[in-house]
């Protein structure tokens, strides 16, 4: 991603400090520790496809600048990927998909992981694995093409490059 800028770094900083203080709060309540577990869905596909939206550095820093969590920045943290479950026709807004069984599946499994160290559990990804091109476009493999992914819409698919 290469050297953040400022607007990242608040991100980065604003998702951290969030975090934090949630944990710092909620100490003070029923023995919880600093190392309370987090939860959180990944931001959906949005619909504007004219303009930069921002949506892929977004993502990116919701992480903490890892693409993934837990991470250094925020241990005991889990989420959920939402970014291959476009729904742009959605009466929520096109960043709120209806499909909330998947969302909710991928979220529950991470808190088992995470939360609850309950192991062989296979909940970060979907994760590309190889990228490929041809003469009539880009293959994009996930998690070793070892799992069928259903594909809901031909559109809608945010890349950055």
């Amino acid at each position: 991603m290469g050297k953040p800028t400022r607007a990242q770094v608040v991100l980065l900083i604003i998702n951290v400090s969030l975090i934090n203080d949630w944990r710092a709060k909620s100490k003070s309540h029923q023995n919880a520790t600093a190392k309370l577990p987090f939860g959180f869905v990944q931001l959906a596909p949005d619909l504007n496809q004219t303009i930069h939206s921002g949506w892929p550095d977004l993502r990116w820093w919701q992480t903490g600048g890892y693409g993934y969590v837990p991470n250094p920045s925020l241990p005991d943290v889990f989420m959920s990927v939402a970014m291959d479950l476009p729904d742009l026709l959605s009466h929520y807004g096109s960043n709120h998909p209806r499909y909330m069984y998947d969302i909710a599946e991928r979220l529950a499994l991470a808190g088992r992981a995470v939360a609850y160290g309950e192991q062989g559990l296979d909940f970060q990804g979907p994760f590309p694995t190889r990228i490929t091109t041809g003469g009539s476009g880009v293959i994009i493999e996930y998690d070793n093409g070892n799992k069928p992914i259903a594909v809901r819409v031909n559109h809608g698919f945010e890349a950055e490059i």
